[in-house]
């Protein structure tokens, strides 16, 4: 009897289907894409008047605590007589049509730290105090231009962390607080109703956006600790 004809050699799968000898490929899913969405957090917000409040999604680094402060009208009826003009150049790059004061209170610092204790527990940054509480006004025409709040706190040491806005009121036009993110180009708008605090990473460059009719009062504020890792 003759030899065996001889087996044609194996060929190495390539992946391509329909070719004799290979295997086609077996797409697996991402695991991420098939991962559930996930649930916005919840924030139980410590004010006069607890309640529920949700975050801003996820994936945003930062937080709106709803009712840090009640007595809105109140800080303008006391303050709007004693702003200094802080209109000018406030440091390199940076615009500013505003005025404003340095506030020193007690109660208002304490109401303006649960505020930064909540949003805290969302961004996982840790501070050591509050500084810089300051009552600012928009004229019309108002803005502060593009800008980081994360400066050395002179003598310190320490670094502001978290920066807080608080509005004040809604009797105007334009106005609001322009956040860059995710990436340069783009950013999002956020805009309160009074006594409501927006605390962000002060890292993150931000703008106040221009007043185009009536005054925008707000608070801001930083809280302030080791400097980044």
């Amino acid at each position: 009897m003759g030899a065996a004809p001889a087996r044609p050699p194996r060929r190495r799968a390539t992946g391509v289907p329909d070719i004799p000898g290979n295997r086609p490929h077996r797409h697996r899913r991402d695991r991420a894409a098939r991962a559930p969405r996930p649930a916005g957090r919840r924030l139980t917000v410590f004010s006069r008047q607890p309640k529920e409040a949700a975050v801003q999604e996820p994936h945003k680094p930062w937080a709106v605590v709803p009712d840090v402060i009640s007595d809105a009208d109140q800080l303008i009826a006391t303050y709007s007589s004693q702003l200094e003009d802080k209109t000018g150049q406030a440091s390199a790059g940076e615009t500013r049509i505003v005025d404003g004061k340095r506030i020193f209170d007690p109660g208002l610092e304490r109401d303006l730290q649960r505020g930064f204790d909540e949003a805290a527990k969302v961004t996982g940054i840790e501070y050591t105090a509050i500084e810089g509480v300051t009552i600012l006004r928009y004229p019309s025409g108002g803005e502060y231009s593009w800008h980081a709040d994360n400066e050395l706190v002179p003598g310190l040491g320490d670094t502001r962390k978290l920066s807080m806005v608080v509005a004040l009121n809604t009797e105007f036009e334009g106005g609001g607080t322009e956040i860059m993110w995710p990436r340069p180009g783009f950013s999002e708008k956020i805009s309160l109703p009074p006594g409501d605090a927006l605390i962000f990473p002060s890292f993150l460059y931000h703008r106040g956006c221009v007043t185009t009719a009536g005054e925008r009062w707000i608070i801001v504020a930083w809280a302030e600790g080791a400097p980044f890792r």
